[in-house]
């Protein structure tokens, strides 16, 4: 009798598999640096969150470079040491407040 998973990956079906990581070409997605100071965000609120808190922006990035209204994604100079506290601000403050009604009211 053959089972569901025949025929597929020899990993196919398990709760974990490897993980393969690479370089910059295809889909693949490097592991993040120890020693970066870049912090990147698709999150608006807390993109404007930094902005407002005095980050530097390093970059935006498209999400899908051949599409003109493609998501974004902003890179920030933020050391990994400040990256916790930030966030816990963030979270508590009166912008994420706002951010939250406006979307609220939007859906009215």
């Amino acid at each position: 009798m053959k089972s569901a998973y025949d025929g597929l990956e020899p990993d196919a079906g398990k709760l974990a598999r490897p993980v393969l990581r690479g370089g910059r070409d295809g889909d693949t997605a490097s592991l993040p640096d120890p020693n970066s100071t870049e912090h990147r965000t698709e999150d608006l609120a807390f993109a404007a969150f930094l902005r407002v808190k005095g980050y530097s922006l390093v970059r935006v990035e498209k999400l899908q470079p051949n599409r003109t209204d493609s998501k974004r994604a902003w890179v920030f100079d933020l050391a990994p040491d400040e990256e916790q506290k930030v966030k816990l601000a963030f979270v508590t403050s009166d912008l994420l407040r706002f951010y939250h009604e406006l979307i609220g009211l939007k859906k009215l």
